[in-house]
């Protein structure tokens, strides 16, 4: 007998699903099977109560000794990339390349709009992190980096969005400007402070998002003006009245779900977008009413895809695509 599987005759194979199946099915035709279920319930339950009933407020083996760990818990300081500028400027935005070249992309800018600074770099840094004294490149713009983003699969490859409200592209493989910037009467009317790469036969393809109410696709290949644009009017999506938009405040995009993105609202609502709809009114129909105040950011779980984390108002919860009128958990 396999007591891990139960008891079964001796001419029964436990690893053939399909000799299982067939004596299941011969037990359960037998006008016995009933009354002799009925009769070992009982009992069974009993035993499983026996075994069920723990003090959970005795502490056992008190008197055992804890192992020490292996490794000791403290973290260390490896390294620090110092921002060479005489005035500190803030990191809004970090991001690790791809593969094995082990560089890390930093955006430096003040968050305030149009606060005029005179004698403030707009330049951003790549950083090798095994080398801390000097950043591998300098991305120049004409104006501060919000955020950066390296294309996930090819590590030349990046993405920006600016204060003025446009997006570029760069590849550092030619140098330390812009190779492309969207016009700016193309371009967002407030900060670009959102960006992330999309799914693309050619991985040339992103879209960017701004408190200005608008999410826009781009295509690195011509960056003159969006391919696409979706204005969060939310009373009224058919109107698509960007002065009655709600502001972006945080995107979240997962791969294995190529034609969906999360967006997250300065109302509090996470919409769950389908980008391939034609109506903007299916589009923004899944909304989640998430926080009181703006979404801080939103994370998709990589191995259970419909569920996902929103940050905000002091307090993180858990939610399923599938459950939109609560949350699963809330963690304050």
């Amino acid at each position: 007998m396999l007591h891990l599987e139960g008891g079964w005759p001796k001419e029964i194979n436990v690893k053939d699903d399909e000799a299982i199946f067939r004596f299941r099915r011969r037990i359960m035709k037998d006008e016995y099977w009933a009354p002799k279920m009925k009769n070992l319930i009982d009992p069974m339950e009993r035993c499983i109560l026996q075994n069920n009933v723990v003090n959970i407020y005795k502490h056992y083996f008190d008197d055992i000794e804890p192992t020490e760990l292996v490794l000791p818990r403290d973290i260390r300081i490896s390294n620090m990339y110092a921002d060479s500028e005489p005035i500190v400027r803030p990191i809004n935005c970090l991001s690790w390349s791809p593969g094995t070249q082990n560089q890390l992309a930093a955006a430096y800018s003040f968050m305030e709009f149009e606060r005029k600074l005179f004698n403030v770099n707009p330049s951003s840094y790549i950083w090798d992190i095994e080398n801390p004294n000097k950043p591998v490149i300098c991305l120049r713009s004409s104006s501060p980096l919000l955020i950066v983003k390296f294309n996930p699969h090819d590590p030349s490859m990046l993405i920006s969005g600016l204060m003025s409200g446009q997006v570029c592209n760069w590849d550092i493989r030619i140098g330390h400007r812009p190779v492309q910037m969207s016009y700016r009467q193309f371009s967002h009317r407030n900060p670009a402070n959102q960006t992330l790469w999309t799914y693309s036969k050619t991985n040339t393809e992103f879209f960017s998002a701004s408190t200005d109410g608008a999410i826009k696709w781009w295509d690195i290949r011509k960056m003159r003006q969006p391919i696409e644009e979706l204005v969060m009017d939310l009373d009224n999506p058919p109107r698509a009245n960007i002065l009655r938009a709600i502001s972006v405040t945080k995107l979240q995009y997962e791969p294995s779900i190529r034609y969906k993105f999360l967006a997250g609202m300065e109302n509090g609502m996470v919409i769950n977008i389908r980008r391939k709809v034609m109506k903007p009114v299916d589009k923004l129909a899944m909304r989640f009413n998430c926080h009181i105040g703006p979404v801080i950011d939103i994370d998709r779980n990589p191995f259970f895809t419909k569920n996902f984390l929103t940050v905000g108002d002091w307090t993180v919860k858990i939610w399923s695509d599938d459950m939109s009128e609560d949350c699963l958990i809330t963690i304050r």
